[in-house]
């Protein structure tokens, strides 16, 4: 995890994960205080944003502009 914090826009939360060792893999994310668990297929030294609704619901993966 690279980076966590509020959205610019809406009720979530904005996680920013980088995969720094070079290789494609696969990662497990949780953050129980949200009740949120989801994995993210990543190619090698790949960024990825994701938004967490505050209130549940899915995350989604969105692009470095929270779009």
């Amino acid at each position: 995890m690279e980076a966590l914090k509020e959205a610019e826009e809406g009720d979530a939360l904005i996680l920013r994960a980088v995969e720094w060792f070079g290789a494609a893999r696969t990662a497990r994310f949780a953050l129980p205080a949200m009740g949120q668990e989801w994995r993210a297929r990543f190619r090698a030294h790949e960024i990825k944003t994701f938004r967490i609704p505050a209130g549940g619901g899915t995350v989604t993966e969105v692009d470095l502009l929270e779009e």
